[in-house]
């Protein structure tokens, strides 16, 4: 048996299946293992609620992708995941890397990232040869679901939003400075708490304000990452990310008037890293 895993900071999504096929694998969902957040004992827990050990028995594959996975941080995950499923060999990889992988399969092209957090690369058909740091939402993560969510609260807060809008957020949510505190600065996942604003902009996509809002974020994103590649305009650029998927219109406005080609918009890399490793 395969096990191909994409997580991010929100939700894992587990692909099962005999190898020599594929096509009969089933998915399975926990939420997000991000070794910059999660904890050992936590990722433990998720492995026994999930995996029944007739299972890890039988498991010899193990491809595992995900937003943190780098330097020693994905060794200790790479630990626990050979401890559990002990018949298989183990890889941990970015989840920039399985972007790329899911996107491009073995061709070349800028493979983004926008979902609950943002990032980019450009990939050769092999390697991931030049990456733009994603730096986190306080510092970057230019397009993300935290970055709009950090924008329409911290708007709300200062009363930057147009009056009919600023009704519809507080009507919607009604929160206070103090709790907006405590979720951004003294809880475990801010990323997530902001990024979870994002179904507000969604529900008002046609009007103005989200729609510059999110031009905005898009524009910036593009700005500072994904035109600092050699020859970004004449290269295929593919998004993976929930953000990327269900703003796409937004999105595609936005590399228009960048000169720019989108070329896919995936909501989730595991069909193409299936692909990649099964086909």
């Amino acid at each position: 048996m395969i096990i191909i895993a994409d997580s991010g900071s929100t939700k894992t999504e587990w692909f099962v299946a005999d190898i020599s096929n594929p096509d009969s694998g089933v998915i399975k969902h926990t939420v997000g293992i991000n070794p910059v957040y999660t904890i050992p004992q936590q990722v433990k827990l998720i492995l026994i609620k999930t995996f029944t050990k007739s299972v890890t028995d039988s498991v010899k594959q193990v491809h595992f992708y995900g937003a943190g996975c780098v330097g020693t941080r994905a060794m200790w995950l790479k630990d626990i995941l050979c401890q559990y499923f002990y018949n298989a060999k183990v890889e941990i990889h970015s989840d920039m890397l399985g972007a790329a992988r899911a996107l491009f399969n073995r061709k070349q092209g800028i493979a983004c990232i926008l979902g609950t957090g943002s990032n980019s690369a450009l990939y050769n058909g092999t390697d991931i040869v030049d990456n733009i740091p994603p730096l986190g939402f306080i510092l970057g993560d230019e397009g993300s679901g935290a970055a709009i969510g950090k924008t329409l609260v911290a708007d709300y807060m200062k009363r930057q939003m147009p009056q009919k809008i600023e009704n519809l957020f507080k009507e919607a949510y009604n929160i206070d400075v103090s709790t907006l505190i405590m979720n951004v600065y003294k809880h475990t996942f801010p990323s997530r708490y902001l990024a979870n604003f994002t179904l507000f902009a969604a529900q008002n996509i046609d009007d103005i304000y989200i729609q510059k809002l999110l031009l905005q974020q898009f524009n910036l994103f593009f700005k500072r990452n994904v035109l600092n590649y050699k020859n970004a305009r004449s290269l295929p650029i593919s998004f993976i990310g929930s953000v990327a998927y269900h703003f796409q219109d937004m999105l595609k406005t936005s590399a228009r008037k960048q000169y720019l080609n989108i070329h896919q918009i995936e909501k989730s890399p595991l069909q193409g890293l299936v692909n990649y490793h099964c086909k």
